[in-house]
């Protein structure tokens, strides 16, 4: 993913993004919560408060819009991201609030388009249950190409974000959004009341309050958050807005972790394919979208971010206090040690652990390194496992050393860590290759869980 590895600590005031203004629910919102004080004559600054005061006003013309929705939503119990849903199936008014002359955002890119017809039928056949059978659902996702159309639906059953009783997602989901925004309403407002008191002087603050300086690290990520190829869609107010609340709730929630650079790489993911799943594939018309679907878009890629990272934290020993990633690159070396010892030991003579080139690996789970379009690929087989996100992310790692072990044994320290940076990321952008990764990784873990 196109976005700074590095970084200083926040020398600039988080100020909300320009562009449209922010499609954001009142219950989201304190009545100031998002008109900060600045210096008046600012122009850059008046710009912003006049988006943010047309947002607010925008939220209070459509809430009749927004009751509406809600309505269908419990009368039909039926989730918004149900794969037999698209949007033209909706009456307009359900889901956009804007005319096809209002849009004006450059269209991005979409995601690889899978359909296999063979596939399409089993994925349908499979979900199109009163209690879905997830270990044929699982079986499927290993086995045949998942449909673009279905693979947000599948995702959050693989990952036990949505229950398999199709009768309880509609009240799941409703009481999930309740919840996010009762935590946003309580972390994440007050933090952002305290940056708009402080105004300017929020940066020289950082030190005196742990939230302020939570939040000028978040915001100064996000500002740098360009998922390679769709950049433009990620560049407007809403969904930076989105990134930074559901990006500070977690950081708070998990303190001994804590935030850490990469984070903003994965619910940006979960947001993307969520997005494209309500919008039909149709991207250029997020916009359109109205506030409760953003906000339960936003809940669900917060409770699917914190389901995966529980699940990339399963290396840790209970009581630690590891990033995820350190715990894997750590893991990944005594599989190392076991699967080709000589390569450990050449790039261990040269000065190389693995911590210099693995760790950025795990910690945005590849994200800073491909395209989204290949990384939803990828993420379908990662997710899809029996043996969890971490395992296989960690066993197609290991495949991609092993493939290349007789080069890298060759190499010098300079050429060893250009390779790493330039050969991961030209495989894991082409679907051949992520799929030969793969089907090794399973092979390995076959054997590894053989020999155990």
């Amino acid at each position: 993913m196109a976005s700074t590895d590095e970084g200083a600590p926040a020398t600039r005031t988080p100020v909300p993004d320009g562009g449209p203004a922010c499609s954001i629910p009142d219950s989201m919102l304190t009545s100031s919560a998002c008109t900060p004080q600045f210096h008046a004559g600012d122009d850059t600054v008046n710009r912003v408060v006049s988006h943010i005061k047309a947002a607010q006003e925008f939220c209070e013309s459509t809430a009749g819009e927004l009751q509406l929705q809600l309505q269908h939503q419990l009368q039909h119990q039926h989730h918004h991201l149900s794969p037999p849903l698209p949007l033209s199936s909706l009456p307009r008014q359900m889901v956009m609030v804007k005319s096809d002359q209002e849009l004006e955002q450059k269209k991005d890119g979409n995601l690889l388009y899978v359909d296999n017809s063979k596939s399409r039928a089993l994925f349908a056949a499979a979900l199109d249950q009163d209690i879905i059978d997830l270990e044929t659902l699982r079986s499927l996702a290993q086995t045949r190409e998942l449909p673009t159309r279905y693979r947000a639906l599948v995702w959050q059953l693989l990952m036990h974000y949505l229950p398999p009783q199709r009768d309880k997602w509609a009240t799941h989901h409703l009481e999930k959004r309740l919840e996010y925004q009762r935590l946003v309403e309580e972390l994440w407002v007050p933090a952002h009341q305290r940056v708009k008191a402080l105004g300017p002087r929020a940066t020289n603050c950082v030190g005196d309050h742990p939230d302020i300086a939570l939040y000028c690290q978040i915001d100064t990520d996000v500002a740098r958050t360009y998922p390679i190829g769709f950049e433009n869609l990620f560049s407007g107010c809403t969904l930076r807005c989105m990134l930074r609340r559901t990006l500070f709730v977690w950081s708070r929630l998990h303190a001994a972790t804590g935030y850490f650079q990469g984070l903003n790489e994965i619910p940006t993911m979960f947001m993307l394919v969520f997005l494209h799943h309500v919008t039909d594939g149709h991207l250029e018309r997020v916009p359109e979208l109205l506030p409760t679907t953003l906000v339960t878009i936003e809940a669900e890629a917060y409770y699917c971010m914190t389901l995966l990272l529980d699940q990339l934290q399963r290396f840790n020993k209970e009581g630690a206090s590891l990033m995820h990633a350190e715990a894997m690159v750590c893991h990944l070396e005594s599989l190392l040690a076991v699967l080709d010892e000589p390569l450990l030991e050449h790039l261990c003579g040269l000065g190389v652990g693995l911590m210099h080139f693995a760790f950025r690996w795990f910690a945005c789970i590849m994200l800073r390194d491909m395209d989204m379009r290949y990384a939803a690929l990828l993420w379908d087989h990662l997710i899809a496992h029996e043996e969890g996100f971490s395992v296989v992310l960690m066993f197609v790692c290991a495949a991609f050393l092993l493939e290349h072990s007789q080069k890298l044994r060759a190499m010098s320290l300079e050429q060893v860590m250009d390779f790493m940076h330039r050969k991961m990321p030209e495989d894991l952008n082409n679907p051949k290759q992520i799929k030969k990764l793969v089907a090794e990784a399973r092979k390995l873990l076959a054997a590894s869980v053989m020999e155990k």
